[in-house]
């Protein structure tokens, strides 16, 4: 990882990030980091320490859901299929690893990581 000091920014002279970025947690928000990074070409690594992406909705008991309506869930760029209103956990679970797959970030994205 860079660190800034003075003698080593983290931006180059056209004002661009040219540090890499760790990304901890692979959950709705680090899914949705890891996308943004990769769209600006900033170098990321995303870490998950459990063998599956998409945090809370990766696992479950019989019945678990969204509580609330399903477009406070969708990513910017991909619309959750209909309906989308208090959909079960393993379809948000499913819909978060479409999106990673849409993306290509696989290849950035280390499980298992402690």
């Amino acid at each position: 990882m860079a660190m800034l000091t003075e003698d080593a920014p983290l931006m180059t002279e056209k004002g661009q990030f040219k540090g890499k970025v760790a990304i901890i947690g692979g959950g709705v928000a680090g899914i949705t980091a890891a996308r943004v990074f990769k769209t600006q070409g900033i170098d990321f690594t995303l870490f998950e320490a459990s063998d599956n992406l998409s945090g809370v909705w990766s696992q479950g008991y019989p019945g678990f859901a969204i509580q609330t309506p399903g477009k406070l869930y969708e990513f910017p760029d991909k619309r959750m299929p209909h309906p989308k209103d208090f959909k079960d956990g393993f379809l948000i679970k499913q819909y978060c690893d479409d999106y990673v797959a849409d993306h290509e970030l696989e290849d950035s994205i280390k499980l298992r990581a402690e």
